[in-house]
């Protein structure tokens, strides 16, 4: 016997040998290389096992929630954007936005439901309400906001944040608290000058068209009056926003931000992040903007901070958004601590 190895209580099974050893120095290569390849493939039937323990789980939560989901869609007052295709759902209907809001706008004519709802791909169903009775159930609900994987909410959070529209819960009541002083009537009445000057803008760049009875499409300076109207109360930032139009960086951000999103939620294929930010030449930009974006917002942000460190609130003149939230906070935490 090899002085330099003990076997004690040796067998074959299953056509493998264990062996309990003692061992002074080292083992034999071929029980070595065994044992390796026992744990070796040990491991990997672990692993394989996880791996679809892991599969199977998600795929069952995925059945209960599309069966009840599917028998929900095809409730009666419920208006299908269809036909439903049984891979591509309702996505084969239209291309972008507008294609999408003109098949909706003719089907809310047509049948006059309460309640639409659109399939993506064969994955989950957008439930839309188009009627008051609908709304006024969906206001008085407490329910939280849907930021699941199947939820629009989810894709708008690294361009706006966890804030008032996207929390929900504790955390959205507490914004909610800090930010209701700020619409009391007495509070909202200076900002009419704002609202009036924004306005006198934007009548000033639709005059031309209005003296010659020419057609204007009014929605691009819709859109560029109400930002630089939010800019205005929000930070007292004036920027000639409606002058320089899209060619102002924050514009042309939010309006490049705006249209891939939209893209988003048209393509199923980009729902995981991973996908989109590191696949995909759409989710690279998008980070891009949202990180000029997120440069500008806090720049504005630090340049108000340090005025109202500097100077006090104003007295004279209308109290910005900014600076009614900063109170608000400092009353939170006076009233905490």
């Amino acid at each position: 016997m090899d002085p330099h190895l003990i076997l004690n209580n040796c067998n074959d099974r299953y056509g493998l040998v264990f062996c309990k050893c003692i061992i002074r120095d080292t083992c034999p290569v071929e029980v070595h290389t065994q044992v390796t390849m026992v744990l070796g493939s040990y491991l990997i039937s672990a692993i394989l096992i996880a791996i679809t323990t892991y599969l199977l789980w998600h795929i069952s939560v995925f059945v209960r929630k599309y069966r009840k989901w599917k028998a929900a869609s095809f409730k009666q007052h419920i208006a299908i954007v269809g036909p439903i295709h049984p891979i591509w759902g309702s996505l084969h209907l239209f291309t972008d936005l507008n294609s999408y809001f003109k098949l909706l706008g003719s089907i809310v004519d047509n049948e006059r439901p309460k309640v639409y709802c659109a399939w993506v791909m064969f994955f989950f169903p957008n439930f839309g309400i188009c009627h008051p009775d609908s709304a006024q159930i969906l206001y008085k609900s407490s329910e939280p906001k849907a930021i699941s994987t199947a939820g629009s909410y989810k894709y708008i959070k690294d361009w706006i944040g966890d804030g008032l529209l996207v929390s929900s819960g504790k955390k959205w009541e507490r914004n909610r608290r800090l930010l209701t002083p700020a619409f009391h009537f007495e509070i909202l009445k200076p900002y009419v000058k704002v609202y009036n000057t924004v306005t006198d803008i934007f009548l000033n760049q639709v005059k031309p068209n209005a003296e010659s009875g020419e057609a204007v499409d009014i929605f691009p300076y819709v859109t560029l009056t109400t930002l630089d109207t939010i800019l205005r109360c929000a930070f007292s930032y004036e920027g000639n926003i409606q002058g320089q139009g899209s060619k102002h960086p924050y514009v042309h951000a939010v309006n490049r931000l705006s249209s891939l999103l939209v893209s988003r939620l048209l393509k199923p294929w980009l729902m995981h992040d991973f996908v989109y930010y590191n696949l995909s030449s759409e989710g690279r930009e998008y980070k891009q903007c949202c990180d000029y974006a997120h440069e500008f917002s806090n720049g504005i942000i630090q340049k108000r901070k340090k005025i109202l460190l500097e100077e006090g609130p104003p007295t004279k003149r209308h109290i910005d958004f900014f600076g009614h939230f900063t109170n608000c906070q400092r009353r939170e935490w006076n009233r905490t601590f």
